[in-house]
């Protein structure tokens, strides 16, 4: 398994120093910011991504998620940030508590021996997900409804 970090962040130093302290730091790769528009190969050569995310006041779904799934790549996140509402346990990747470790390595390991059919079947169900619940016109619909809504329920 080799890990790759794309972004910079507070965290980063923190991260490089475990990972040597853990004798890993040779499996991993540290790329700091991607272009947006290079960031699609990255997802396209990975196996899946991981985001351990952790909520924070106004934090809502990263869009880096859709992102990956969209690219048919499952995810492996803790069930925070609005993780939970993408990811189908088991079905396009796995969720595990929030701020545990053991739990998130033990996802990784679990997706590292299914079978590459397996794997690719949950990158399947990433990108039908995205296709279904986040495609623009599903999105205009989804809005067009909200407002409607709210129309009917405003004094007139």
């Amino acid at each position: 398994i080799v890990v790759v970090f794309v972004g910079d962040g507070d965290l980063r130093g923190e991260w490089e120093q475990a990972a040597q302290e853990l004798g890993i730091y040779g499996s991993t790769r540290w790329l700091g910011t991607v272009p947006f528009d290079q960031i699609h190969r990255l997802y396209n050569a990975c196996d899946a991504m991981v985001m351990p995310a952790v909520t924070r006041p106004a934090t809502g779904l990263a869009v880096t998620v859709l992102d990956a799934m969209a690219c048919a790549r499952p995810i492996i996140a803790s069930d925070a940030a609005g993780n939970g509402l993408v990811v189908q346990d088991g079905v396009n990747g796995y969720l595990t508590p929030e701020r545990d470790d053991i739990a998130l390595a033990a996802a990784i390991a679990r997706f590292a021996a299914l079978s590459a059919d397996r794997r690719a079947a949950m990158g399947r169900a990433s990108r039908r997900l995205v296709e279904t619940q986040f495609s623009w016109p599903h999105l205009a619909r989804r809005y067009l409804e909200h407002f409607e809504r709210l129309i009917d329920r405003s004094p007139r």
